[in-house]
């Protein structure tokens, strides 16, 4: 296993996944306020901001996973393993949906429904 820094590739001290962890924890906070808040230009502020990072921290978190899945794909299935593929399908679900939102807010006249 290849080493950053400090010693280690992936996992929770790694400074890939504590910038990832900090992207999905604030994109998780402005999301639930776009979703719920009423409308009001600190709301329209925030997700601006939210969909910056959004589309800014896709790729990063992207590689991550995959450098994740490179060092432990290999390790027998735990329930904590099924966490992070049940995490990892909800991030892909989430991430798909902001592409689709944003593309659909830049390029067409409205978003749709679904």
């Amino acid at each position: 296993m290849q080493t950053e820094d400090n010693g280690v590739r992936t996992g929770w001290p790694s400074r890939l996944a504590v910038v990832g962890m900090a992207a999905l924890l604030f994109v998780s906070i402005t999301g639930l306020a776009v979703t719920f808040a009423p409308f009001h230009a600190s709301v329209e502020w925030a997700l601006i901001v939210h969909t910056l990072v959004g589309v800014g921290t896709l790729a990063p978190i992207a590689w991550y996973y995959a450098r994740h899945w490179q060092d432990y794909g290999r390790y027998a299935v735990s329930h904590v393993a099924l966490l992070g593929y049940v995490g990892l399908v909800a991030l892909l679900v989430c991430s798909v949906s902001g592409l689709v939102v944003t593309w659909q807010g830049l390029f067409g006249s409205k978003t749709s429904g679904g």
